[in-house]
């Protein structure tokens, strides 16, 4: 299963997206963080099945690690009649935390899911394009990004050691006086991304200022 919905949108308007996620998500109950949080699970075990099991691996101890420091530092009602006790509330914000995080987490888990290399450098390139006004080049960030990836997929792929990892990290760097080069073939934004951003601001605006 696809999301035809989000990859027929500009690849920029769908890190957009998940920005506007990421701001309403502080101002939203509790109830629909919960309901949010269980879609996205949902919206990713189904659409990309491979990547929910690396993903909650790598997740778990951060929302432990939440749970355990806000149900221990947040004064309320103890669980128990014991000092050292967790409290009550700290256990209800370390959730709701930890539901913030694992919405945004399976939210952006699908952006990259719908979205190639080619599209996220076009989003990051499209989102960097006003910094030209403050005198910076995003392009050369976004080949230095682009190049970084490339060389990450290269050396995982290979599946070394960390002490191999380690010896070619302390090598000097070859000079060869190869070019290389990046070419970004960017789509126009259409009248649907318009229409979904402005829909979308509209949603946060409501919620900021309710």
């Amino acid at each position: 299963m696809q999301l035809r919905w989000l990859t027929g949108l500009h690849p920029a308007t769908r890190f957009l997206l998940w920005l506007v996620l990421a701001l309403a998500l502080p101002v939203l109950m509790p109830q629909v963080q919960a309901v949010l949080a269980l879609v996205m699970f949902a919206l990713l075990a189904i659409s990309v099945p491979g990547s929910l099991g690396p993903t909650m691996r790598r997740l778990r101890w951060l929302l432990l690690t939440l749970l355990a420091a806000f149900a221990w530092t947040v004064p309320g009602e103890p669980l128990w009649p014991m000092a050292w006790a967790p409290t009550r509330e700290g256990l209800l914000t370390g959730g709701e935390h930890a539901l913030r995080l694992l919405a945004l987490v399976c939210a952006i888990r699908l952006v990259l899911a719908c979205s190639s290399r080619t599209e996220q450098l076009v989003a990051l390139w499209t989102l960097a394009r006003p910094m030209r006004y403050l005198g910076l080049h995003p392009e050369r960030g976004v080949l230095l990004v682009g190049l970084a990836l490339e060389e990450a997929d290269a050396w995982l792929a290979q599946r070394r050691g960390w002490r191999e990892l380690w010896a070619e990290l302390s090598r000097p760097a070859a000079e060869d006086g190869a070019e290389r080069q990046l070419t970004l073939q960017c789509p126009h934004f259409h009248l649907r991304d318009g229409l979904v951003l402005a829909a979308a601001m509209a949603v946060l605006a409501s919620l900021w200022m309710a």
